[in-house]
């Protein structure tokens, strides 16, 4: 089964750590720094660490709801790589149930592109799978929300599928199609696309998994 640390370890060394607000002209046109979401003023930058969004945070992580930005920003430099990992790095996890998944390469790619943009990740995998998503996933409740919001994860059927896949290679190309057909259709800029292509396919099952929350 996959390692979490592995793909972590690959995550991580695209991701940067928390940047001041005047460090860097990108960071002003990311919606992901702001909270709330996609205000882009200066006085609502809370930045990101490791590839945590205040967004996500606000939605996920308890403790970080009913904060003002300046607190939250204060709250978001401050973390830890380790930290962040065992939060946000360990939530994505569970979500593509990758410790569930017996190649490493499929496992890095997807727990990669859940880091990026989850609800697209679970979409690929149905697309890969030639299924509806909702029969691939599951709906799981924001905890930190008293709505009835909710987000997709994967589900054991679908964990089933990708195992006993025919061709895990060309299971492993259909989700990097869509990964990278997702950053186009967004216009990311080259550096991500450079991420999405550096990821290989190899035919070694992986290793079991260390992670445990």
């Amino acid at each position: 089964m996959a390692d979490f640390n592995i793909s972590w370890n690959i995550t991580r060394g695209f991701e940067g750590e928390w940047t001041e607000y005047r460090d860097k002209k990108t960071l002003k046109t990311d919606s992901g720094n702001y909270f709330p979401f996609g205000r882009r003023n200066p006085l609502n930058y809370v930045g990101t660490n490791f590839g945590l969004t205040a967004a996500f945070a606000n939605n996920y992580i308890v403790g970080w709801q009913k904060m003002t930005p300046q607190a939250m920003q204060q709250k978001m430099r401050n973390l830890t790589e380790q930290q962040v990992k065992m939060s946000f790095g360990g939530l994505k996890w569970q979500w593509c149930r990758c410790a569930d998944i017996q190649n490493q390469s499929i496992a890095n790619l997807l727990f990669d592109f859940m880091i990026m943009a989850d609800q697209e990740a679970v979409k690929a995998v149905a697309n890969a799978l030639k299924l509806p998503v909702s029969k691939i996933s599951t709906v799981k409740k924001i905890a930190t929300r008293k709505t009835t919001d909710g987000y997709r994860v994967l589900n054991d059927y679908a964990v089933q599928l990708i195992n006993k896949h025919s061709n895990q290679q060309a299971f492993f190309n259909s989700i990097k199609n869509s990964y990278a057909a997702y950053h186009n259709r967004k216009k990311s800029p080259q550096s991500i696309k450079n991420r999405v292509a550096s990821f290989n396919y190899n035919t070694g099952a992986g290793v079991k998994s260390i992670f445990w929350l």
